[in-house]
């Protein structure tokens, strides 16, 4: 990640922020939710909030299910309203995974949060248009909120781009709870 800095620093930015430290944040409230929400065998919750495609093909097509869709904003949303927050003038660039992330800023009800989205292939344009090689940069390590070794330990964020990533949250709700559950609806 220092390496990373040191790139977007020749870019122009000012800092950056991983996002996987919002996902927690997320996936402990969606926990909560889940044990707030889930009292029966017959009651189920669909965590799932990050996949802007998931999130609207469930609002569009699917109301029933789609009541009982968490919630909770994308990670994504989440750390973009944080940052305006603590600094009103910024402007804030998620580097996006997929491109459906560009329209999810779009939608009015999460318009602001978000400046800009980069794609991960814009962002290797731009790097070779720049001539930057990330990887033959010195790091620049910066403390968060979250180590990057603590967040390797405990936190599950990191996974959020990666398929089937967020099955792991009804686990985090047992974790809460302090038991096994077993309780999660899937399509």
């Amino acid at each position: 990640m220092g390496q990373l800095r040191s790139a977007f620093k020749l870019m122009g930015f000012t800092d950056m922020i991983e996002v996987a430290m919002f996902a927690d944040i997320l996936t402990i409230k969606e926990a909560f939710e889940f044990n707030h929400l889930v009292k029966t065998t017959e009651d189920f919750f669909l965590t799932s909030c990050c996949c802007p495609v998931w999130f609207n093909m469930t609002k569009k097509n699917y109301s029933e299910l789609y009541k009982h869709m968490s919630p909770s904003v994308s990670p994504m949303i989440a750390s973009g309203r944080i940052l305006k927050k603590l600094y009103p003038d910024c402007r804030v660039v998620f580097i996006a995974p997929c491109i459906a992330k560009k329209a999810e800023i779009k939608e009015e009800e999460l318009k602001g949060a978000i400046d800009f989205v980069i794609n991960f292939r814009e962002l290797k344009e731009i790097f070779n248009a720049l001539q930057i090689n990330p990887a033959e940069l010195p790091g620049e390590e910066k403390d968060q909120a979250l180590s990057a070794e603590a967040l390797r330990q405990n936190g599950r964020g990191k996974f959020f781009g990666k398929d089937g990533c967020q099955q792991d949250q009804p686990q985090q709700a047992d974790k809460v709870k302090g038991e096994k559950s077993g309780r999660c609806g899937k399509l």
